[in-house]
């Protein structure tokens, strides 16, 4: 009789535990159980008919989050309409707790210190998405508005000081442009999206995504960013933009109804993007490549290096390192108008493709080497000497402009041939006076 009930109950134990639910296997790929999302609240996300918080509108979207091995928090309150914001700065010491900071459609713009913690966070490896929507969408009536807050500079500013949108330079407002990208002052129609990056993570499992009169973004080229989808008009009116800033990752939405399961506050005009098409996957995958989950994607592994005619200000990219910079040289670049030739200060510009510099006092002679190839010039004269270091063979050839030196004591030398000698391509872009050199690895 003992054995009996003994077995019973190992009988009723082993079936009660097969009658556990088990749980269900992630809709998605990339595993990224204790991962920590941290969605803002305290820049008026909540303003006129948005909800965009995590107890609201994006109640959904924290959910499938959560559902993932999340873990989902919110920085800021859910505001009275009427109210305003009381919330406290973001800062790094909050920021560096989490692995991805959500920053949907922000009606409140960020301090000078805010956006320097952002980008530190950035920076040191953090993931952000930045979620714009169409321009003039001041849904706060504060004179900014989310295209203006992320790109650190309202349509007023950029016209003032006559900031081209779409030119790859980092202008001292720039908050989004110092990452690659910049939103347009204009708005998106209504579209149902199909244009993806094939071979982008965060595009696996795509179908169609919405639009409902969103934002447009621009990607600079600086070679950091892809242009992962994009709208049907043009390959270069994007929807979601992905890239490296040194060790992290950054996204950008340009419609923050996407991710809208039409609930929030009574009264307010919501609708349901969540369940439309792949819009919930799509914002899945986002945050799984934001925190490293999902593998990086096509990147560009060499070097870029970004001249303005006139300027003394470069722009540089690393694609091993990610490091994209605004730096400041002491001669700019300029055009030798006899030869129609563009010169640049030798030591800077080579140094920063990689390529090293040696000069001769008593000869006067600049030698410029990489692995393979060395150019020998002298100051004041179009003969050159190029030098094959595999084979040991020169060649000696006729430029049509002479290096010279010029204050404050800079060697200046003609950018494309030596560019082109070393294997670089270099692109110059006439109307808006630029120079692209880009190294392949």
């Amino acid at each position: 009789m003992k054995k009996f009930l003994l077995w019973s109950v190992v009988i009723s134990f082993i079936v009660g535990m097969l009658m556990i639910p088990m749980p269900t296997p992630s809709t998605y790929a990339g595993d990224c159980a204790g991962i920590k999302v941290l969605f803002d609240n305290a820049h008026g996300e909540t303003a006129g008919n948005a909800d965009w918080s995590i107890d609201g509108a994006y109640s959904s979207f924290a959910d499938a989050l959560r559902k993932e091995g999340m873990v989902v928090d919110q920085w800021g309150n859910t505001e009275c309409r009427r109210c305003g914001e009381d919330d406290v700065p973001i800062t790094y010491n909050v920021l560096e707790k989490y692995n991805v900071y959500v920053i949907p459609e922000p009606n409140v713009n960020f301090t000078p210190r805010e956006r320097a913690a952002i980008l530190m966070f950035l920076r040191n490896g953090g993931g952000i998405l930045f979620m714009g929507d169409h321009s003039g969408s001041d849904r706060n009536n504060d004179g900014w508005d989310s295209v203006e807050i992320i790109n650190g500079f309202t349509q007023w500013m950029a016209t003032d000081k006559d900031y081209d949108l779409e030119k790859p330079y980092i202008y001292d407002k720039d908050f989004a442009g110092r990452l690659g990208f910049r939103y347009t002052f204009e708005g998106a129609d209504d579209a149902h999206i199909s244009n993806f990056m094939k071979d982008h993570p965060i595009t696996q499992g795509l179908t169609e995504v919405g639009s409902w009169g969103g934002g447009v973004i621009k990607n600079l080229g600086f070679g950091n960013a892809n242009t992962v989808i994009w709208y049907n008009s043009s390959e270069k009116d994007v929807y979601l933009i992905a890239g490296f800033y040194f060790k992290g990752r950054f996204t950008s939405i340009a419609d923050s109804g996407v991710f809208d399961d039409g609930t929030g506050a009574e009264g307010e005009a919501l609708y349901d993007g969540w369940n439309y098409g792949s819009d919930a996957l799509m914002g899945i995958n986002t945050i799984k490549w934001l925190a490293g989950c999902l593998p990086a994607g096509p990147q560009f592994t060499g070097k870029k290096l970004f001249l303005y005619i006139n300027d003394k200000n470069i722009v540089t990219y690393d694609g091993k390192t990610h490091a994209l910079e605004k730096k400041t040289i002491d001669a700019a670049p300029f055009i030798d108008k006899d030869a129609w030739r563009t010169l640049v200060p030798v030591r800077f510009v080579s140094e920063n493709m990689g390529l090293r510099i040696d000069w001769n006092g008593k000869t006067r002679e600049v030698t410029i080497t990489s692995a393979d190839k060395q150019i020998v010039l002298k100051i004041g004269s179009k003969n050159v000497v190029v030098r094959d270091l595999a084979t040991g063979k020169e060649t000696k050839q006729t430029i049509d402009v002479a290096p010279r030196i010029i204050p404050p004591g800079r060697t200046v030398v003609p950018l494309r041939f030596i560019s082109e000698t070393m294997g670089m391509q270099v692109k110059w872009k006439a109307r808006q006076k630029y120079i692209i050199i880009t190294a392949e690895e």
